[in-house]
C-alpha cells in the first residue's frame, strides 16, 4: 500500500446518525474505503456506499485500553508492559495517571472539554 496516499482525520462527533456522513464528507477528501472497528459506523459507511474493511485485532483481550486504564487506576505497573515505551514516557511526564484520577472521580466533566 502506498502510504503517502493515506490520511488519518479525527472527526469530532455529532448525535445526528443521519446527518453523519454529510458532515463526515465535509472533513475529508472523496474516498472509496475506510477503516472502522466501530459496528455502527461500518453500517453508516456501508449504507452510503462506502467499502468498510477492518484490521483484525491484536489480542484484544489484553491490549483493551479499558483494561489499561484500570490497571493504572489501581496502580498495578503492568500498565506499562501494555503500552509502546514512547507512551509510558508521555504519561509518566505529564502525570497521566494523576490526570486519570481526577477524570475517573467524575468531577472533571472531560465530555465537556
Amino acid at each position: 500500500m502506498d502510504l503517502s496516499r493515506v490520511i488519518i482525520v479525527p472527526i469530532p462527533n455529532i448525535e445526528n446518525n443521519a446527518a453523519w456522513f454529510g458532515y463526515l464528507r465535509s472533513y475529508v477528501p472523496p474516498f472509496q474505503v475506510a477503516y472502522t472497528g466501530n459496528p455502527f459506523v461500518a453500517m453508516l459507511l456501508r449504507e452510503a456506499g462506502i467499502e468498510v474493511r477492518q484490521q483484525p485485532l491484536y489480542d484484544r483481550q489484553k491490549y483493551n485500553s479499558t483494561r489499561i486504564r484500570e490497571l493504572m487506576l489501581k496502580g498495578d505497573p503492568e500498565w506499562e508492559d501494555l503500552v509502546p515505551k514512547s507512551v509510558a514516557e508521555i504519561i509518566r511526564k505529564i502525570n497521566g495517571i494523576e490526570r486519570l484520577k481526577t477524570i475517573a472521580t467524575g468531577e472533571a466533566e472531560p465530555h465537556k472539554w
